[in-house]
């Protein structure tokens, strides 16, 4: 994307065009990740956003209008014609760990590619078929030695129950919610529901970087037959207990120390793990094992167990639910834009009582950026957050395109006189560079001013062999 009309963009506006593109783009992955837009609502409201942000004046006077209506349009045409494959509030209760990729086989044709042994151009189908099966049987020794050391491992970094029981990666998840949980607070607004909000949000302020918008939502755990529920749907996804479920369990249960690997997907179980990559195992004790961790996979559980001893009878239900903890549209959530600000831009990219219309047939990105919405606050650009981003360049990187720009203009204009004055002005420049270089490099050598004209090595020189003089 920072390709696009990049050439047609100001000098003086190049680097905060970098920014822009950037921003755009971590606008559309918000749309993929887990905590970022887990409802159709909330995602409509961010793609509005996104377009208002893309019509507003800060972004319209760095990039241009025809910048943005190209980029508009590319959303438009290649991005929302996928939303039923990208957008994570579509596949938030689907068992997927998380990830998002644009196809399950990027590892494959990079492993064919780039592994030790891998698939040349010239091989037959049967040296193909060789080389494949000889990787699959390496991969697989070393995923069944990694799922053995897993296996026997202590892990010393965590206290909780599971760390003897699940694998490296999972008790890592665990260890992270469990941290996690405390800084959150609880609400029991009825007999099996509690609401569980964030007690000490960080003030969350627009950013120059970051004006994607943040949401903070009141999560909704319910109670039923001994099993508990997330609104946030971590166990589904994920098949671990969630911070939010971790909070209510401490609240009824004040000494307790953690969930068990009951409450934990069979999955996360470092035996499931080595059983999984030890087909080979001739030992009739090991293939029952693996057919009992084969029939919980398919009878999983799908929450944590209440404790049989707690005081879930001692925490009173609330008649009156605190704002704090009550539960409200999509658009009061989010903590860095208004609610008018929200109803303005969804308003204006289509949508009506924030349900998205069929937009008329004259709907178009021409229609969409034709009136600017200059009312709605975004970020501005400030020089000292640009001369930041500058910082992570190298001069070299910065002055290589300019000069390239500045001798093509010459050559096409046949200015000559300008490019000799150029060419004295840059002269000077280094002639002058160069005496305050030497003169620092004499005071500190204490008035010696003899510089070896050797590039620097790292190579031994020779000793041996020589005689003193």
């Amino acid at each position: 994307m920072q390709n696009i009309g990049y050439q047609l963009v100001d000098v003086c506006n190049r680097n905060k065009f970098e920014v822009v593109t950037k921003i755009i783009k971590s606008w559309l992955y918000s749309w993929m990740q887990p905590w970022q837009c887990e409802t159709e609502k909330e995602y409509n409201i961010s793609k509005s956003l996104l377009f208002a942000y893309m019509q507003s004046l800060e972004v319209v006077s760095v990039m241009g209008q025809q910048n943005a209506s190209r980029i508009f349009q590319f959303i438009r045409e290649n991005v929302e014609p996928h939303e039923s494959h990208y957008c994570f509030h579509k596949r938030k209760t689907v068992r997927h760990y998380d990830t998002f990729v644009n196809s399950a086989h990027e590892g494959t044709n990079n492993g064919l590619k780039n592994s030790a042994a891998p698939v040349l151009p010239q091989y037959t189908i049967d040296q193909s078929a060789s080389v494949l099966t000889k990787n699959a049987s390496v991969n697989t020794l070393a995923k069944e030695l990694a799922a053995g050391q897993q296996s026997i491992r202590h892990k010393l970094w965590s206290d909780l129950p599971t760390s003897k029981h699940l694998n490296t990666l999972g008790e890592s998840l665990i260890v992270k919610e469990w941290e996690l949980h405390k800084a959150y607070g609880l609400e029991r607004v009825a007999l099996d529901t509690f609401h569980v909000k964030h007690c000490n949000p960080k003030p969350v302020m627009v950013k120059q970087s970051a004006p994607i918008p943040l949401f903070q939502r009141v999560r909704l755990v319910k109670i039923c037959r001994r099993r508990l529920y997330c609104s946030c749907e971590y166990f589904c996804r994920i098949g671990l207990p969630c911070r939010h479920i971790m909070c209510i369990l401490t609240a009824i249960c004040p000494e307790y120390k953690g969930v068990t690997h009951h409450d934990v997907s069979v999955v996360w179980w470092s035996i499931y793990s080595l059983c999984g990559y030890s087909k080979s195992n001739n030992n009739e004790r090991f293939h029952e094992v693996s057919t009992l961790c084969e029939s919980l996979r398919n009878h999983d559980v799908d929450g944590p167990l209440l404790p049989l001893s707690n005081k879930l009878a001692d925490i009173p239900v609330v008649t009156d639910v605190s704002s704090k903890f009550k539960v409200h549209p999509a658009e009061c959530y989010c903590s860095n834009y208004s609610k008018s600000t929200i109803l303005q831009a969804m308003a204006k990219a289509g949508f009506s009582n924030n349900v998205e219309v069929n937009p008329p047939a004259q709907f178009s990105q021409e229609t969409i950026l034709s009136d600017r919405t200059d009312n709605i606050t975004f970020p501005s650009f400030e020089d000292q957050d640009f001369a930041l981003n500058r910082s992570t360049k190298s001069f070299y990187e910065c002055i290589i395109p300019l000069s390239k720009e500045i001798a093509n203009v010459l050559d096409s204009s046949n200015l000559q006189d300008d490019g000799n004055e150029l060419l004295l002005y840059m002269s000077t420049f280094l002639a002058r560079k160069r005496g305050q270089l030497s003169a620092q490099s004499s005071s500190h050598n204490n008035g010696s001013s003899v510089v070896s004209v050797c590039a620097l090595s790292n190579k031994r020189r020779k000793t041996h062999g020589t005689k003193p003089a």
